[in-house]
């Protein structure tokens, strides 16, 4: 995602990027001022505004007009206020200008709307045939949907050997979900019919399964599995579809 806005940057000729994001999380109806910091000794006479989209592109919001004063010595800020935010409101904003006949991304926010359902995990397991020679490690992948921003810790049993990882990653998707997801790879020969596994949140949140001799997906529905031929890199590109499907899914359970 960063590699395809790099790519939206430079096609629009800007030559510098924001190396951090900062973040802002709050609840559904909240009013969120995104601030953008203008350095001290510049001057930017109006502040453009953009949100990062689910493909990449950079969508313009916002022009606001500064009140900075040529020869500034201090830093400005400029806030983009945002009144009764919904998670469609998540994602990434920039703010941009000219600064010394230059259009310069200036700083760089993550907004998180927290989600009214509150978070679930879902698991997704590899998929073999009974007579299939398994001989790549296999990914087990566990969601927390419409996670809160701090959670970053995952417990995982698998077979009996337990562990604690860090998440692998994060992601924000087309709904405004945010998503995090921690990845366990599996040695060939630790995965056998009716072993048990499962993995749990820093809540105590738990979600388990046993090794069945094969699955089968219905048609019309999201895949419960991952088919272990998969490249890891493939895996973690499906991951945001993945979150909506099972945000639909779940949403139609409920």
């Amino acid at each position: 995602m960063i590699l395809l806005l790099l790519h939206t940057a430079g096609s629009r000729g800007i030559t510098e990027f924001p190396q951090t994001l900062a973040r802002i999380s709050a609840p559904p109806g909240a009013t969120v001022n995104i601030s953008c910091n203008i350095p001290e000794g510049t001057f930017v006479s109006v502040v453009s505004w953009y949100k990062e989209e689910q493909e990449g592109r950079l969508r313009k919001i916002a022009d606001i007009y500064t009140t900075q004063t040529p020869g500034a010595k201090t830093q400005s800020q400029v806030n983009l206020t945002r009144h009764n935010v919904q998670e469609r409101d998540s994602g990434v904003y920039y703010c941009a200008g000219a600064m010394a006949q230059k259009f310069t991304f200036l700083s760089g926010v993550r907004l998180i709307v927290l989600g009214t359902s509150g978070p679930r995990l879902s698991l997704l397991a590899p998929s073999a045939a009974e007579d299939t020679e398994l001989s790549h490690h296999l990914p087990l992948l566990c969601l927390l949907i419409d996670a809160n921003p701090d959670e970053d810790t995952f417990s995982w049993d698998i077979g009996g050997e337990t562990s604690q990882d860090q998440k692998d990653g994060d992601v924000i998707d087309g709904e405004g979900a945010f998503t995090v997801w921690s990845l366990k790879l599996i040695p060939p020969e630790r995965w056998s019919q009716g072993m048990a596994y499962s993995c749990s949140d820093q809540e105590r949140r738990n979600i388990s399964a046993v090794v069945p001799l094969n699955t089968v997906s219905a048609a019309g529905t999201c895949f419960l599995t991952l088919y272990y031929r998969v490249p890891c890199l493939a895996i973690l590109l499906w991951i945001p579809p993945l979150v909506l499907c099972f945000r639909k899914r779940l949403g139609r359970a409920e």
